[in-house]
């Protein structure tokens, strides 16, 4: 099964990341300014939809409607913002990509994508990827990772560049991407 997962991540996952490399190429700019468009239409419904919630929440004060009356309009205030929020940052993606810049908010958001997510952990431990290990000697914690054995050591962002052959760049945008 290690062997399985090993041959996963070193051989195919960096074929699978070299397609998409090539399609995101392939529709160029086109594709970006279509799912931007997509992105600010969408950004706008939910704005609207947002200040409308707020206005019915505020109306339902007003009227010393009953509690679980006014519970309900706001429960779907947060999921709303949220959603804002999901779509503001693909925006700023998009355009930071076109740019090709990477910023410190991408970084960080990156640095914050669970470790646990790339490698199976157990206990704190898993099998370190860097070198031919029978047994887990990779401690993860905080995020972060360390390995006995060989001693490789740093953050999800170095961790994803090691195992897949990424640049800085391409790790941090993968890791923006999946979060």
């Amino acid at each position: 099964m290690k062997e399985l997962e090993s041959y996963y991540y070193c051989v195919e996952m960096p074929k699978v990341r070299q397609g998409i490399t090539e399609f995101k190429k392939e529709i160029g700019n086109q594709g970006k300014c279509k799912r931007l468009s997509y992105l600010y239409d969408r950004l706008m419904e939910l704005d609207l939809e947002l200040i409308e919630r707020k206005r019915r929440y505020r109306d339902s004060m007003e009227q010393d409607r009953p509690y679980i009356e006014r519970q309900l309009i706001a429960s779907y205030i947060p999921e709303v913002e949220k959603e804002i929020q999901r779509f503001e940052k693909e925006i700023n993606f998009i355009v930071n990509e076109r740019n090709g810049r990477i910023t410190q908010e991408m970084i960080e958001q990156a640095r914050e994508y669970p470790i646990e997510n790339l490698i199976n952990v157990r206990r704190n431990m898993a099998v370190c990827p860097f070198h031919n290990d029978k047994q887990p000697s990779l401690s993860i914690k905080h995020n972060r990772f360390y390995c006995f054995g060989c001693h490789a050591k740093g953050d999800v962002i170095e961790f994803l560049m090691r195992r897949d052959g990424l640049s800085f760049k391409e790790a941090v945008n993968f890791l923006t991407e999946v979060t």
